[in-house]
């Protein structure tokens, strides 16, 4: 199953005009396996889950992704970040919630997924979670030298959680 979503994950990033059917055929491929009760290892799982993503079988992609994530194992990035955005559209804001907090904790010093993250965060309408994930956006974006948008970060983090102890960074 690997070998064919390599195959059909590389045609459907360079567009070639059979990568509808090698999608169909590598998500087949892997249900039979799960249904048959074998699990997936997390490289697999990795292949799963952005195959599904390439699919637009987005919320069914989330937990393959996550479970790829929670055990280091490596995804397109910008793909992932791509389903995120996807995700807010017509599904449960959470989906995205729980994969970019995955996709982040994989990747500590994405600045992108940061930022991304702490947007969701937003919509999600959960403050405290909001506030960490704009404090983490902030010190990334700092780090890189994009201080205007680290302190537009700091500043949201602070009207998310007044009381938030490393909102104030924003103000020094």
């Amino acid at each position: 199953a690997d070998g064919l979503a390599v195959a059909a994950i590389a045609a459907s990033l360079l567009g070639l005009p059979e990568h509808q059917q090698m999608l169909a055929e590598c998500t087949a491929t892997f249900r039979t396996l799960l249904e048959a009760g074998h699990g997936l290892r997390p490289q697999a799982s990795a292949s799963y889950g952005m195959a599904l993503a390439l699919s637009d079988h987005d919320v069914e992609a989330v937990d393959p992704l996550i479970r790829a994530a929670d055990a280091g194992e490596n995804v397109l990035v910008p793909l992932v970040r791509d389903l995120a955005r996807r995700l807010l559209d017509g599904h449960p804001v959470n989906e995205a919630v729980r994969l970019l907090q995955a996709l982040h904790a994989r990747y500590p010093r994405s600045a992108e997924l940061a930022v991304d993250l702490a947007k969701v965060c937003d919509k999600a309408g959960e403050p405290s979670v909001a506030a960490e994930a704009h404090v983490a956006a902030g010190a990334l974006c700092a780090g890189e030298g994009r201080y205007d948008l680290s302190l537009e970060h700091f500043a949201r983090a602070q009207a998310a959680v007044p009381i938030h102890p490393l909102a104030a960074l924003g103000k020094c």
